[in-house]
C-alpha cells in the first residue's frame, strides 16, 4: 500500500469503517473494483491500526538519532576498539 494516494487511503478508511473494522471483508470488497490495486487483508489490517494509533493516513517518517561525536566520545570508542 505504499504507492497508493492521500485519496486512497482515506477512501480505505472509510471502508474499513463501514464494515464494522472487517479487513478481510474490505479486501473481498475490494475484488470489485477492477481498476483499482488489490491489497490483501492484513496491508488494510496495517492501514486501520496506523489510523488507530495516530488519526491520520500518513505515513510515519523514521527518525534516526544521530550521535555526535566529539573528541572525548572518539578516544573512548578507538579505546575500546583496540582492546583484544
Amino acid at each position: 500500500m505504499s504507492n497508493c494516494s492521500q485519496q486512497e487511503l482515506v477512501d480505505i478508511v472509510y471502508t474499513i469503517g463501514d464494515s464494522f473494522g472487517n479487513c478481510l471483508l474490505v479486501s473481498s470488497c475490494y475484488l470489485q473494483y477492477p481498476n483499482r490495486r488489490y491489497p490483501d487483508a492484513r496491508a488494510f489490517a496495517n492501514l486501520k491500526e496506523r489510523f488507530d494509533r495516530t488519526g491520520s493516513v500518513a505515513y510515519e517518517k523514521v527518525t534516526r538519532r544521530k550521535t555526535i561525536l566529539d573528541e572525548e566520545n572518539q578516544l573512548a570508542m578507538f579505546s575500546s576498539a583496540r582492546k583484544p
